[in-house]
Protein backbone atom coordinates (compact mmCIF):
# COMPACT_ATOMS: atom_id res chain seq x y z
CA UNK A 1 0.00 0.00 0.00
CA UNK A 2 1.32 3.43 -0.90
CA UNK A 3 1.62 6.16 1.70
CA UNK A 4 -1.23 8.59 1.12
CA UNK A 5 -0.85 12.01 2.61
CA UNK A 6 -2.54 15.36 2.22
CA UNK A 7 -1.31 18.86 3.07
CA UNK A 8 -3.85 21.69 3.00
CA UNK A 9 -2.52 25.23 3.35
CA UNK A 10 -4.60 28.25 4.34
CA UNK A 11 -3.43 31.82 5.10
CA UNK A 12 -2.50 31.13 8.73
CA UNK A 13 -3.24 27.44 9.09
CA UNK A 14 -1.98 24.12 7.71
CA UNK A 15 -3.54 20.66 8.01
CA UNK A 16 -1.33 17.61 7.53
CA UNK A 17 -2.90 14.20 7.12
CA UNK A 18 -1.15 10.81 7.41
CA UNK A 19 2.19 11.97 8.80
CA UNK A 20 4.53 9.34 10.21
CA UNK A 21 6.32 11.13 13.08
CA UNK A 22 6.88 14.61 14.50
CA UNK A 23 10.63 15.19 14.71
CA UNK A 24 10.79 18.62 16.33
CA UNK A 25 8.43 21.45 17.25
CA UNK A 26 9.35 25.03 18.13
CA UNK A 27 7.54 28.35 17.73
CA UNK A 28 9.34 29.10 14.43
CA UNK A 29 10.00 25.64 12.88
CA UNK A 30 8.29 22.26 12.79
CA UNK A 31 9.89 19.14 11.29
CA UNK A 32 7.65 16.23 10.33
CA UNK A 33 8.59 12.81 8.94
CA UNK A 34 6.18 11.83 6.16
CA UNK A 35 8.04 8.50 5.52
CA UNK A 36 8.87 9.34 1.89
CA UNK A 37 10.26 12.78 2.76
CA UNK A 38 10.61 15.24 5.63
CA UNK A 39 8.43 18.33 5.85
CA UNK A 40 9.87 21.55 7.28
CA UNK A 41 7.41 24.29 8.18
CA UNK A 42 8.96 27.70 8.85
CA UNK A 43 7.05 30.62 10.33
CA UNK A 44 6.30 32.64 13.43
CA UNK A 45 4.11 31.85 16.43
CA UNK A 46 3.52 28.29 15.21
CA UNK A 47 1.36 26.22 17.51
CA UNK A 48 -0.22 22.80 17.19
CA UNK A 49 -3.94 23.34 17.63
CA UNK A 50 -5.07 19.79 16.95
CA UNK A 51 -3.28 16.45 16.96
CA UNK A 52 -4.90 13.11 16.29
CA UNK A 53 -3.42 9.70 15.50
CA UNK A 54 -1.65 10.74 12.28
CA UNK A 55 -3.29 14.09 11.55
CA UNK A 56 -2.01 17.48 12.62
CA UNK A 57 -3.26 21.08 12.47
CA UNK A 58 -0.82 23.96 12.88
CA UNK A 59 -1.71 27.63 13.25
CA UNK A 60 0.56 30.64 12.94
CA UNK A 61 2.24 32.89 10.39
CA UNK A 62 3.43 30.27 7.90
CA UNK A 63 6.22 31.66 5.74
CA UNK A 64 7.58 28.57 4.01
CA UNK A 65 7.02 24.85 3.61
CA UNK A 66 9.91 22.71 2.36
CA UNK A 67 9.94 19.12 1.19
CA UNK A 68 13.27 17.52 2.12
CA UNK A 69 14.29 14.30 0.39
CA UNK A 70 17.24 12.32 1.73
Amino acid sequence: MKNKYKIILFDDFVNIYSYFEIINISCDQIFIDMKLFKLKIIGESLIVVQMEENDLSIKGEIKEIKYLYE
